[in-house]
């Protein structure tokens, strides 16, 4: 397999012996060049690169770490292994070299074999630590994902939702929250069975993420439950956004076998009021209150949380953000 290098020189003698080097180690194919940093950048951000050759003395070195710190500011260049060549071992500067990022230090006469040996060993580094970077990248992104419906989950709109209203209070922007809650769905787990009842869940997931804003936070709360989160965002405006949720689950047919089964939804809505001592907690029971309220209209509503909207106890909040139970 070839490997793709990068030869950072601007000396054209030296640029020459790095092009031998690597050519010996008969690896890499196909070999690019670059001069300074400003090129350098430019090649990365059009070829992937497996290995980085440069040539290291005391006039160029100010220059090298210039680069150097340009590959570590981005997380798919700080893993390209760089290697420094220079005309003699002179341990001050190797040292200068192995405190900037270069991996390893050689001079020009090196063996080829014991660089091809070297090479291969810091390119299967790299690869290995690209293919566990991207599979931390997927576990985190599970943790936070409904395995159901592929929307956030419980625990990421809990951490997202406190996020932004720590954000709320440093801006004074509005902040809104919508909580809403499927109409009889257990009427339709019990008539047509759970797994009607799961493509119903994901049908209104996917409408959901397609009516809502990409800087709308959508998640599945619990059961028949979601929560979007809506920053930037007036009461008023929220109710708007409600509304065109409402009728899009509403005008769904949800088509299951022989049954063309309808949906319709329930919303609470609670918002920001003035920033002070907004709390999680108040802006899940508000909008949970404006959503029984709602049930208790007759459901397939949308209604604003209000000072004066009467408590009801529909959660144990004492135990918050856990719910006991969920709506009908």
């Amino acid at each position: 397999m070839a490997y793709t290098s990068l030869i950072i020189e601007d000396a054209l003698p030296v640029r020459g012996e790095l092009r031998r080097i690597a050519d010996d180690t008969g690896l890499f194919n196909p070999i690019l060049f670059s001069s300074d940093a400003e090129e350098t950048q430019k090649v990365l951000e059009q070829h992937p690169v497996d290995m980085i050759f440069c040539g290291w003395c005391q006039q160029t070195t100010e220059l090298r770490i210039e680069t150097l710190k340009l590959l570590a500011q981005n997380e798919e260049w700080a893993d390209i292994p760089v290697i420094a060549f220079s005309q003699k071992q002179d341990l001050d500067l190797k040292i200068l070299a192995l405190e900037n990022g270069i991996v390893d230090c050689h001079d020009f006469s090196a063996s080829p074999r014991e660089l091809e040996a070297r090479m291969r060993m810091q390119i299967g580094k790299k690869n290995r630590t690209r293919l566990l970077r991207e599979e931390k990248k997927q576990l985190a992104q599970l943790a936070r994902t409904d395995t159901l419906t592929g929307i956030y989950n419980r625990a990421h709109f809990d951490g997202v939702l406190d996020n932004e209203i720590s954000r709320c209070r440093r801006t004074n922007q509005p902040l809104a929250l919508l909580m809403l809650d499927l109409d009889h769905f257990k009427n339709i787990n019990d008539t047509f069975g759970h797994q009607c009842g799961d493509l119903a869940l994901r049908t209104v997931a996917h409408t959901l993420s397609q009516v809502t804003r990409c800087s709308d936070v959508v998640c599945r709360y619990g059961g028949e439950e979601f929560a979007i989160i809506l920053p930037d965002t007036s009461v008023s405006n929220a109710y708007t956004t409600a509304e065109k949720i409402r009728r899009a689950i509403q005008s769904l047919c949800l088509v299951f076998g022989p049954d063309a089964i309808s949906l319709t939804a329930s919303i609470g809505i609670s918002g920001s009021r003035g920033l002070g001592s907004v709390q999680a907690f108040d802006l899940v029971r508000e909008a949970d209150q404006a959503l029984y309220l709602g049930k208790q209209k007759g459901r397939n509503r949308s209604e604003i949380f209000r000072p004066a909207t009467p408590v009801v106890p529909i959660r144990e909040y004492t135990n918050f953000p856990h719910p006991a139970f969920g709506f009908a």
